[in-house]
């Protein structure tokens, strides 16, 4: 059943894709509503597919590259339906849904998907706070990457069917950069803390300098600058 849900969402989420292009190509709201409807079923069945998981592991599935990846699709494709609402942007649903496709494109062909009993080290509720707000976080910024690279290649670029003129567009779009990243920062925030945290109740310290923490840091150091600059 999990692999018949996984591939369920990949085809909903690649059938989202190519909608959003054709979007792209026509200017049409009809194709994009389409687009949107597509993507909140396949974000639907995509939670689906990690709650039949969670069940048949019997703990978060937070714990490998597999789940890590379908948590990944999942927070992106709500993301986007929730920008596509607010923002009535639409011409940008192919290139942030491209991303979904990625991540669970990777995670069922890739990454394995084997269901093993945790190490003692993940056996926290540390873990699963850590884990969710991180990619509540992981969604927001994935929007906000889309939004800055429509603002450098230029709205012009796009079709004129989308609401606004090109330097409409542009500043409409610098905004929703910044209002994305100011969304995901707190709980970026969150997960560098309770990920702290879960290395002192896991190992014994709350900061060991390793790889993964370092570059945590630095990644939050930079939205902090952005942040701070605008």
């Amino acid at each position: 059943m999990k692999f018949s849900l996984t591939n369920i969402t990949l085809i909903a989420y690649l059938a989202a894709t190519v909608i959003y292009f054709l979007h792209l190509a026509s200017g049409s709201r009809k194709i994009a509503f389409i687009g949107l409807v597509v993507v909140i079923a396949g974000a639907v069945i995509n939670v689906a597919a990690i709650i039949h998981r969670w069940i048949v592991a019997g703990y978060p599935p937070f714990s490998n590259m597999y789940e890590s990846l379908l948590l990944m699709a999942c927070a992106i494709a709500f993301s986007y339906a929730v920008f596509q609402i607010l923002s009535k942007i639409k011409f940008l649903g192919g290139p942030v849904m491209m991303l979904a496709v990625l991540s669970l494109g990777y995670a069922s062909f890739v990454a394995g998907d084997d269901i093993r009993p945790l190490v003692p080290a993940l056996q926290s509720n540390w873990l699963t706070i850590h884990v969710i707000t991180y990619f509540i976080s992981y969604g927001g910024l994935a929007l906000s990457f889309i939004t800055a690279l429509a603002y450098l290649i230029k709205p012009r670029t796009f079709p004129e069917g989308d609401d606004d003129s090109p330097p409409q567009k542009s500043s409409k779009l610098a905004d929703l950069t910044y209002q994305s990243i100011k969304f995901a920062f707190p709980f970026l925030t969150i997960g560098l803390i309770t990920g702290a945290v879960w290395a002192k109740t896991a190992w014994g310290d709350y900061w060991s300098w390793d790889p993964k923490e370092t570059w945590a840091l630095i990644t939050w150091l930079i939205y902090l600058n952005f942040l701070h600059l605008k």
